[in-house]
């Protein structure tokens, strides 16, 4: 679950632990607070399932979740910066 309370799908919930630590030291390298970076990844993983509610979270398979939410888990820290 998010910090709002909404269930987060799975297989994004998995990626998204995927790709912590090298999220947080990447914004760690930008001289971001840890707890800053878990909560900009907490919002990437949030809104990547707003596609997903359609579906009612079905677990198809896509290719790369990892890589989505990386990308715009680094949107958020440039803006952050």
């Amino acid at each position: 679950m998010d910090r709002l309370g909404r269930k987060i799908c799975p297989s994004v919930l998995d990626a998204a632990e995927e790709i912590g630590i090298r999220a947080i030291e990447h914004a760690e390298n930008e001289f971001i607070d840890p707890a800053v970076a878990a909560t900009l990844l907490e919002a990437a993983a949030t809104d990547s399932r707003a596609p997903q509610e359609k579906t009612q979270c079905t677990q198809n398979v896509v290719r790369g979740l990892p890589s989505c939410l990386f990308c715009p888990f680094i949107r958020r820290v440039n803006k952050t910066r």
